[in-house]
C-alpha cells in the first residue's frame, strides 16, 4: 500500500476568509475524513490509515493551527470549524463522507452532522467532547485567564530543557501500555511542534474556544441533540478515560440512536492505546455499508 500523500488546499470563502488546510490522502473508494483531537495532527491516525485505505479514499486533516496547517486569522470555534470541514468536503471530496473524529475533532464531526447532514453519510465519534460539561481538571486550569500567555512563554523553553522527562510523564497518563512504534511518532511530532510559540498559541486558542474553568462551554454540550442525527453513529470510548468521563458515553447511548463500544484498559485515545482493537471495530462498522460500500 503506497504511503499517504500530503496535499494542501486553500478554501476560498469560509465566512469571508481564505483558509489554508494541509491533509494526508490515500486509497480509493468511498470517502472518509479523519479529524484529530486538541493538540494533535493528522499523524495520530497512522495505524488506521493503511487499513482504511485498502477500501476507502482517506483524508486525514490537519485542522487550522495544527500540524502543517497555519493558524487562521479568525480565532477558531466549533461552528467556524464546521464551515472549514464542510468547505473541504464540498470542494475537495465532492461527495458525502464518513466523518471520524477524536475528542475535539469529535465535537466538530458531531456539529457538522447536525448542521450539514447532507454531507455526512455516517459518523464515528472517538472519546468525543461535546457530550457533557465535565472535562479534566488540567484542561480547566489551562483555560484560566492569563495561563495562555504564561504557557506561550514557558512551554517552548520547557520542551527544549525537559522534553524527554515530559514524554515519559505523558506516557504514564495513558491507561494501556503501548508499543513505541505506535506512540513514538505521535509524541516525536508533538514535542518538536511545541518548541514553537505559535504552536502553543494555537493550542491554547482552540482549548479556550471550547473550554472554560467550569468545563465544556454550554454551547458545545450537544447531548440533547443526539436524537436529531439521521445517519448511523458509532461511539467508541476507553473505560479508563481520564480526560472525559465514561458517563458521557453511557448517557449518550441512552439518549440517542447510536452504537456504543467501550474498550477495557483503555484511556482517552483508543486509536493509539488499543489500536488493533479499535481498527477492527472501525472496519466492521464501515463494512456494513454505512460508508457507501455495497
Amino acid at each position: 500500500m503506497p504511503a499517504p500523500r500530503r496535499a494542501n488546499v486553500s478554501l476560498p470563502d469560509v465566512r469571508g476568509e481564505s483558509v489554508d488546510l494541509s491533509f494526508l490522502v490515500s486509497g480509493e473508494g468511498p470517502p472518509l475524513v479523519l479529524l484529530h483531537g486538541l493538540g494533535a495532527s493528522s499523524g495520530v491516525w497512522h495505524v488506521q490509515e493503511p487499513e482504511l485505505a485498502r477500501h476507502h479514499r482517506v483524508y486525514a486533516l490537519d485542522l487550522p493551527g495544527s500540524g502543517h496547517s497555519p493558524m487562521p486569522r479568525t480565532p477558531p470555534s466549533g461552528d467556524w470549524a464546521v464551515e472549514v470541514v464542510a468547505s473541504f468536503v464540498d470542494s475537495v471530496v465532492g461527495a458525502p463522507v464518513t466523518l471520524i473524529g477524536h475528542s475535539m475533532g469529535g465535537t466538530i464531526a458531531l456539529l457538522c452532522a447536525l448542521q450539514r447532514p447532507a454531507l455526512v453519510r455516517s459518523l464515528v465519534l472517538v472519546s468525543t467532547a461535546g457530550l457533557g460539561s465535565e472535562v479534566s481538571l488540567f484542561l480547566r486550569l489551562l483555560s484560566l485567564p492569563g495561563v495562555d500567555r504564561l504557557a506561550e512563554f514557558l512551554v517552548p523553553h520547557l520542551m527544549r530543557r525537559c522534553g524527554e522527562r515530559w514524554r515519559r510523564s505523558i506516557r504514564r497518563r495513558f491507561a494501556r501500555p503501548t508499543d513505541e512504534a505506535i506512540f513514538g511518532p505521535v509524541l516525536d511530532e508533538a514535542f518538536e511542534r511545541y518548541r514553537r510559540q505559535e504552536a502553543v498559541r494555537a493550542f491554547m486558542t482552540a482549548l479556550r474556544a471550547g473550554t472554560e474553568w467550569r468545563g465544556q462551554r454550554r454551547r458545545y454540550q450537544l447531548m440533547d441533540r443526539l436524537t436529531e442525527l439521521a445517519m448511523p453513529v458509532l461511539l467508541v470510548w476507553g473505560r479508563d478515560d481520564r480526560v472525559l468521563p465514561l458517563d458521557h458515553a453511557v448517557r449518550a447511548a441512552e439518549s440517542g440512536p447510536l452504537e456504543l463500544r467501550v474498550l477495557s484498559r483503555c484511556g482517552h485515545s483508543p486509536h493509539l492505546e488499543a489500536a488493533a482493537l479499535f481498527t477492527g471495530l472501525l472496519l466492521e462498522f464501515l463494512s456494513r455499508g454505512h460508508s457507501g460500500v455495497i
